[in-house]
């Protein structure tokens, strides 16, 4: 049995007392561009470079990898030369330590490209067992407050920070177009018969405002002076002005999204934004309509998904 003693970073390797999330990693496919996946049967054709006694190793075996076909190497950069030399046609990395391989190591980067997410894994803090658990509950408390608090600024800190060291990333996920549109449309018509009650409901993250397998699909609610009023995930951030707060990248998405829907009615818009549970930032779509209750106050209701992987290579 294995005992952790002082502060570590960690992969579920010890028991311990207490232990917080940090973020969720995921293992990509980066993919020569000339290689198509699209089945799964194509996967089992691939030889796919892993790195020696790696997590990545299940994972591609779990996507559909045939154990002959994966080339067992010691480090990223000899994965990276065998794609580009042609003695493989992938490798199996995390997310965001692939692409900084591939910047280093690549001949030419821009022949690498995300294809498939292969697993997906929470990663911790853990603390020596006498640790108070009054540090653990302040230390998570305080991750929480940088992921999530976007009141100041209109982007968190946490967003300000990574963004400097890691690329905007995608997401795969079961979420569509169509479900956003369900949501959202469902939402007006609730807006409409009992616009309080509906904008309580949605801030205690009752359902149907956020699903209760994915808690990525969720309603969020503007007025039309772009202050928030209503937050399925954060109501923290409710009564919050966000005219003139941009994202982490500098696009005023809200009051984009406001104007779009006062002038359209309806339509969609692109941004940058986080994942609590995870470390990196993504590129998200919402879909936003204008609703009008039976008083003639008027709201911007949205909802959105992140961008997957074959949508941000479609991306300019």
């Amino acid at each position: 049995m294995q005992k952790c003693s002082n502060i570590v970073f960690m992969r579920k390797k010890c028991l311990i007392q207490q232990s917080l999330i940090l973020f969720d990693f995921y293992d990509c496919w980066i993919l020569n561009k000339d290689v198509n996946l699209s089945e799964k049967s194509d996967i089992a054709a691939l030889k796919i470079a892993v790195i020696q006694d790696s997590r990545t190793i299940n994972s591609a075996l779990n996507a559909g990898a045939d154990e002959k076909n994966l080339i067992i190497v010691l480090t990223a950069e000899d994965a990276i030369k065998m794609v580009d030399d042609g003695s493989v046609d992938a490798f199996a990395y995390g997310d965001y330590p692939g692409q900084k391989a591939i910047a280093t190591y690549a001949k030419n980067p821009d022949k690498f490209s995300q294809q498939k997410e292969i697993g997906y894994f929470k990663d911790y803090f853990a603390f020596n067992p006498d640790t108070p658990e009054e540090f653990v509950t302040s230390v998570n408390d305080t991750l929480k407050e940088l992921k999530m608090n976007r009141a100041e600024s209109g982007s968190t800190d946490y967003e300000k920070i990574f963004l400097k060291y890691l690329p905007i990333g995608c997401m795969d996920s079961d979420i569509t177009d169509e479900r956003l549109v369900d949501l959202v449309q469902k939402t007006i018509e609730n807006l409409k018969g009992d616009p309080s009650g509906t904008l309580t409901s949605i801030n205690a993250g009752e359902s149907p405002y956020v699903d209760s397998t994915d808690p990525n699909l969720y309603v969020f609610v503007f007025d039309t002076n772009v202050t928030l009023l209503a937050n399925a995930v954060n109501p923290q951030t409710v009564g919050t002005h966000y005219s003139g707060k941009p994202d982490a990248v500098g696009n005023m998405f809200r009051d984009n999204l406001t104007e779009l829907a006062l002038k359209e009615g309806k339509g969609w818009i692109t941004y940058v934004y986080s994942n609590p549970e995870s470390l990196i930032l993504y590129k998200k779509k919402s879909y936003v309509e204008l609703c009008t209750d039976s008083d003639g106050v008027r709201y911007i209701v949205g909802s959105g998904r992140y961008l997957n992987c074959s949508e941000m290579k479609e991306e300019p």
